[in-house]
């Protein structure tokens, strides 16, 4: 080599300055003294796990002869660069760069979707200059013998790991506010989640009333506007039952007679070109409660932050009843959608199989239905069309139905005796909504009564060239069909697509609330046609990534650091095309953005 370096040194000179840069998340995000316990260690964990990570690249760069000294100077100046560019976006927006930020830098015209003027570009040209004069004066400086510093570094950082890796188990568990909403602070962060073993081991289970958050400290705006009620505001019963994995095609009256027959006779306005807010069970329920984008769900998590819908229900007076065949401790929503319920109205652990929990649970309903003395709020989460599509025998009603499913085994070629499964499931699901619908009707209720009946995802059976829901965003994994049946209201106009971010705006209109929806979501009310009309989008998520449907074009990418090119248009029959962004993406891209954001402080 032609230089004489210690890798130990340049290790440890830029991960000092790496935690620098670091320490200036906290300070953007606007956290109090207590939060800084979790914070300091989470910084140096998070610094130490990244260069763990590329380490190995930068022995193999230092080993280069001669150019070695520039292409790391090269390596740690890009490195630094996207850390400071990376926290201008987390200033102004909330979340770290993805792949959505990388494409709009990279695209032509683009980049004016940030709204910088042309001075923060040039200052930023100029940050990067000088980082990369600290990057080359770090390696000069990198003479020696460095094993002393990076033996101290590397004890430290080790600690801090263990520290707050404790901490945030411990958080989670206890539902610790100050420490679980900063998880999304640092990029690349990832938190330690054991909640069943701090259960089991230290009986962490924080009851309702010890669940709170100061919401000086709270890192969002939501809603933008107190929420007002209008005078003399009705106060209709809400029985919202939604069956995991129905698909838009299964409403009919040969699949789902009692549903049919229901919209039909009530006059309900029913939507078939309606969409999920996402791909999986934890976005499709979040965006029904919430009507909110799926890349909120970590900061509404870690602050434990109740949706408007469940406080306006909580401020009026309901009784609230939650019932589900699987437990809603994952996904959290007994820490998200249904934090601020007492844990005695949640029925999550019916006995059985499949078949019989979504039986126990209907009747568990029926019962907390009838015995209401007040105004009531009825959540129904059926399961047995979920994943291995059970159904009872005698209501087979599709023959040549797979006795099981064998995922791993299903292709296009045997795929019908398990899509025949499914049918049959759905047939059983749509009998036990049918009792809920029916009981209403017989106790002369429906006069008074909400009722809204989806799925929170879809299921596709390789119509699109795939199986299974949390895949992708095709038609057939993330539409679902929407009964809505408003007493009193006429048929709502089903000319244009819908969302599951549009429940709550419009079950909140129905209750009298005065805001728009613009002030607690990213949906709209289904009763605005006009809005409707004009919608250019929707969105939908998925765990690391979202996706932006139009009619004949849906667009995916990437909303984590650690997957920066996935970013691909699909046509209506969800097969990627290639072709050019048009400044009709970019504007799209800034209404989403713009959207993905406003919620932050």
């Amino acid at each position: 080599m032609s230089y004489k370096t210690d890798i130990r040194k340049i290790l440890s000179f830029n991960f000092i300055f790496s935690s620098i840069l670091f320490s200036i998340y906290p300070l953007v995000s606007g956290n109090s003294a207590v939060e800084y316990i979790f914070l300091i260690p989470a910084l140096f964990s998070a610094v130490f796990l990244i260069y763990l990570a590329f380490s190995p690249l930068i022995l193999i760069l230092h080993k280069i002869p001669f150019a070695g000294k520039w292409i790391l100077t090269a390596f740690f100046t890009l490195f630094h660069s996207l850390t400071l560019l990376d926290l201008a976006i987390y200033k102004i927006f909330k979340f770290h760069i993805n792949a959505m930020v990388i494409d709009l830098i990279f695209t032509p015209g683009g980049l004016s979707t940030l709204d910088q003027s042309v001075k923060m570009v040039m200052t930023y040209c100029a940050a990067v200059i000088i980082l990369g004069l600290i990057s080359y004066r770090l390696i000069q400086f990198s003479s020696g013998n460095g094993k002393r510093v990076f033996s101290i570094i590397l004890i430290l950082s080790f600690s801090c790991l263990i520290a707050e890796k404790a901490m945030s188990a411990w958080a989670v568990s206890a539902d610790y506010t100050p420490f679980t909403k900063n998880f999304k602070v640092y990029p690349l962060y990832q938190p330690l989640k054991m909640r069943s073993f701090m259960e089991k081991t230290f009986g962490l289970k924080p009851q309702r009333d010890e669940i709170k958050f100061s919401a000086p400290n709270s890192g969002l705006k939501y809603p933008l506007k107190p929420i007002e009620m209008a005078e003399n505001s009705k106060m209709p019963n809400i029985v919202l039952i939604v069956i995991d994995s129905l698909r838009f095609d299964m409403f009919n009256p040969e699949i789902m007679p009692n549903s049919f027959n229901f919209a039909k006779k009530t006059g309900a306005s029913v939507f078939l070109n309606h969409y999920s807010g996402g791909n999986a069970t934890r976005f499709g329920i979040f965006s029904i409660f919430y009507g909110l984008y799926g890349n909120y769900w970590e900061k509404i998590l870690g602050e434990r932050r109740s949706p408007v819908l469940m406080d306006i229900l909580n401020k009026s007076g309901y009784e609230t009843g939650v019932f589900a065949s699987a437990r809603v401790t994952y996904p959290e929503f007994d820490r998200t959608c249904f934090v601020s319920v007492p844990y005695s109205a949640i029925f999550d652990k019916p006995q059985g199989d499949k078949v019989a929990k979504d039986r126990a649970i209907t009747e568990a309903a029926l019962k907390f239905i009838e015995n209401s003395k007040k105004p009531f709020f009825a959540f129904i989460f059926y399961d047995a069309l979920h994943g291995s599509y059970d159904y009872p025998p005698d209501m087979e009603k599709f023959s040549g139905a797979a006795k099981e499913v064998d995922h791993i085994f299903l292709r296009p070629s045997n795929i019908n005796s398990a899509f025949l499964r499914y049918k049959n499931s759905a047939y059983f699901e749509d009998s036990l909504s049918g009792k809920i619908t029916a009981f209403l009707e017989n106790k002369k209720m429906l006069s008074n009564t909400i009722v809204v009946i989806t799925g929170d995802h879809g299921e596709p059976f390789y119509e699109r060239g795939y199986y299974g829901h949390n895949q992708g965003y095709c038609d057939y994994e993330i539409k679902s069909p929407l009964i809505l049946h408003a007493p009193g209201r006429k048929k709502v106009s089903t000319a244009y697509p819908t969302s599951h971010m549009d429940i709550a705006p419009t079950l909140l209109y129905l209750l009298g609330i005065k805001n728009p929806a613009q002030d607690f979501s990213n949906g709209l009310n289904l009763y605005d046609a006009k809005s409707l009309s004009e919608r250019k989008f929707l969105a939908a998520f998925s765990w690391d990534s979202a996706a932006l449907i139009r009619p004949l074009e849906t667009m995916v990418f990437s909303m984590e650091t650690y997957n920066l090119s996935d970013f691909a248009f699909y046509d209506s029959s969800y097969k990627q095309i290639k072709r050019k962004k048009t400044p009709e993406d970019i504007l799209l891209l800034k209404e989403f953005w713009t959207e993905a954001s406003k919620f932050y402080k």
